[in-house]
């Protein structure tokens, strides 16, 4: 159990007994002391006391204002370990809230004191101890800096999440082409939103991993140069205490030699007194001469003792010297050292700080796809929905056109059976005329055949007209079904949409007439009966009339017009030029406009069998001359069919007007064009060229 210690605020120890340091993982809003609940860090320190080891928590809050100690309610045994004690305290930590890590103290002596110096509320015992409240303006700068370490990291800015897409309204069964249209355009936001939300991510998650990767490489350099700086400033140390030895040994040596001649002098005038004695009252010479002999040695003497303590002097001075410079070099050694692990620690932590945002900003990427996956199968679910809302649309249309075809057989049928009562009845009448020879009768049978000629002009014309309706209504038809697989297979997990082929119209049937040479305007009119009493639709109704308004209208099954009042616009109906494989141009330059299809559709070209068909139109314009061709490219046979106008532009003013024409022509199959744009550099222009099926370059 650890207790309150308000006697101390700080921990007294050096460096070298400072057996283990624990240090809380981030700061805890708690009480330090009889102060209100602030951050605080927490620190478990085991400290060698003799032969004993004890162990204290300190509370420091995060402006360093307080510093709160506990010890030990109990005196740790004899011969204990401190493993208990620091099990214990670190489970005092823990229930105040702490995640207690061990601090590395496996380094250098010079490395160790200056991580143990990074812990505050550790001092030197010869330091001055810290109080309880430190003055604000003198740690306002390091109060900052705690302060901006506490401050949580700004949360990163979410990618905004893209937009849920609303309930599709019901598809009006009459315009599917609008709906297909809107799921598509919905398809290609929602894959752009995705594709955009991805490449952010894997940006985001580049960006934090070369940053990390940075600061490791960073770290690794500061590390080596802090080795290498390390490992010279202890071979320079070395070097200046060989020195401070060798001259140590120097001095020891000639005070050594000075003391001995010193010894050996005061022995020989010891010698030389105990002889003058001896001699007495000797002759004056020789005492003058031993007097001199003396003040000469004692002169030696005295010479030699200071030359002594001068030699001593410059020794001991150069030894204070080379003390002082070794000091300096100590000092500025310790300074790097703890300026580098301060650099190594704070890199340490923008390291940490960098992993965590980058997971963090990784998981909410992860969040972001999940939503935006489920975004998309619930948008693809509703475009499922649709696409079988309007392939029933189709299948209804189709039965539609298959009633009415069938019913048109019918009618067509009662008509030949009539056609052969009138001619039977004709018959009757002429054998009836030939026998009586009466000439009301001759006209009555006359206007009879130009009746029957009529009748059966009439049945041509709507079998002509059943046909072209038929497969017009064949080609929408299939452009639809076109655009739903392909809306199907762009939108995935979509399931692939189920292919029906619409149903194909009978063969009518052989009718036992003859084409009349001139229509009669009777005969338009009856058909107009006919066709307001079949029960057709409009379209095929607007069709019919379209067909008996003129024989000029009725070509092949693939002449088609723009709807405009004046011929002289345009370039009228176009017609399939079986001389012309490909369309040709000479330069690249001469092709001034091109159109792509945007659907393929599956119709029968003539002399063909139903295939998958694409459409081009192209304008070329060599010298002053302007061509307009609309070009099939069959996919199933691998040929190109060229249909020209039958009217040539004759030159820029009129090929707006065959443009048109050709755009009705297509339209009306049921495709969909998209002008493609042309390169203006030649060379890329021959190369975009080269791709289109349907054109060829000559010369």
């Amino acid at each position: 159990m650890f207790v309150p210690d308000p006697a101390r605020t700080v921990i007294e120890a050096d460096e070298s007994d400072v057996m283990e340091i624990h240090r809380s993982v981030e700061p805890v809003t708690v009480a330090c002391g009889d102060r209100p609940p602030s951050p605080c860090q927490a620190f478990v320190c085991a400290i060698r006391e003799g032969e004993r080891a004890r162990v204290h928590v300190a509370l420091e809050q995060t402006d360093r204002r307080c510093v709160a100690l506990y010890r030990s309610d109990r005196e740790p045994a004899d011969g204990e370990s401190h493993d208990v004690l620091v099990a214990e305290a670190i489970a005092f930590a823990e229930s105040l809230g702490f995640a207690m890590q061990e601090v590395n103290l496996r380094y250098s002596k010079a490395m160790r004191e200056v991580v143990i110096r990074e812990v505050r509320v550790i001092r030197r015992p010869a330091a001055p101890p810290m109080t309880g409240v430190v003055d604000p303006a003198a740690k306002r700068p390091a109060a900052k800096r705690q302060e901006k370490e506490a401050k949580p990291a700004p949360e990163p800015p979410r990618a905004p999440s893209p937009p849920s897409p609303q309930p599709a309204e019901p598809m009006p069964k009459k315009t599917p082409a609008v709906d297909t249209k809107t799921l598509e355009a919905e398809a290609r936001r929602m894959e752009a939103e995705n594709t955009a939300l991805e490449r952010e991510g894997n940006a985001r998650l580049e960006e934090l991993n070369a940053r990390i990767a940075e600061l490791g490489r960073e770290r690794e350099e500061i590390r080596r140069a802090l080795a290498g700086k390390e490992k010279s400033l202890e071979a320079e140390i070395a070097q200046l205490e060989r020195r401070k030895a060798e001259d140590e040994r120097e001095l020891a040596k000639r005070t050594a030699a000075h003391d001995a001649e010193v010894a050996r002098l005061k022995a020989d005038i010891d010698q030389l007194g105990a002889e003058l004695a001896r001699l007495g009252s000797g002759e004056s010479t020789e005492v003058a001469e031993l007097t001199a002999e003396l003040s000469r040695l004692t002169a030696e003497r005295e010479r030699a003792e200071s030359s002594a303590e001068s030699a001593e002097s410059e020794l001991r001075d150069r030894l204070a010297r080379l003390s002082a410079e070794w000091e300096e070099v100590r000092k500025a050694s310790e300074e790097r050292q703890e300026t580098l692990a301060r650099d190594i620690a704070r890199m340490a932590r923008e390291k940490e700080e960098a992993e965590r945002l980058g997971s963090e900003r990784v998981r909410e990427l992860e969040q972001a796809v999940r939503r935006g996956e489920e975004e998309r199968e619930a948008a693809g679910a509703v475009a499922a929905r649709d696409i079988e809302s309007l392939e029933e649309s189709l299948r209804q249309q189709a039965r539609e056109r298959e009633a009415e075809r069938k019913d048109a057989v019918a009618r067509l049928a009662a008509l030949v059976a009539e056609d052969a009562v009138v001619a039977a009845e004709r018959d009757a009448v002429r054998r009836l005329v030939l026998r009586t020879g009466e000439g009301g009768a001759e006209e009555a049978l006359a206007a009879a055949g130009a009746e029957t000629a009529a009748l059966r002009a009439e049945l041509e014309r709507l079998a002509a007209a059943k046909a072209l309706a038929e497969q017009t209504a064949a080609g929408r038809i299939a452009a639809l079904q076109a655009e739903v697989e392909r809306l199907g297979a762009a939108r995935e997990p979509v399931r692939p949409v189920r292919r029906e082929t619409a149903p194909r119209p009978a063969e009518l049937p052989q009718l036992p007439v003859s084409p009349p040479s001139v229509p009669s305007d009777a005969g338009a009119d009856r058909a107009s009966a006919v066709l307001s009493e079949s029960g057709w639709s409009a379209g095929v109704a607007a069709t019919v009339d379209e067909l008996l308004a003129g024989e000029d209208n009725i070509s092949d099954d693939f002449s088609f017009r723009d709807g405009s009042d004046s011929g002289s616009s345009g370039g009228g109906a176009f017609r399939l030029d079986p001389s012309l494989s490909c369309v040709e141009y000479y330069d690249p330059t001469d092709v001034v406009e091109l159109h792509q299809p945007l659907n393929y559709v599956n119709v029968s070209p003539p002399g063909h069998v139903p295939q998958t068909c694409g459409a081009y139109i192209c304008v070329l314009k060599r010298r002053e001359a302007v061509r307009v061709y609309v070009a099939w490219s069959l996919t199933a046979d691998r040929k190109t069919l060229v249909y020209v106008p039958e009217h040539p532009p004759s030159g820029e003013a009129d090929s707006a007007g065959v443009v048109r024409d050709a755009f009705a022509f297509v339209e009306t199959v049921g495709f969909m064009m998209d002008r493609v744009r042309l390169p203006d550099d030649p060379a890329k222009r021959g190369k975009a060229l080269a791709a289109v099926p349907v054109l060829c370059r000559r010369g």
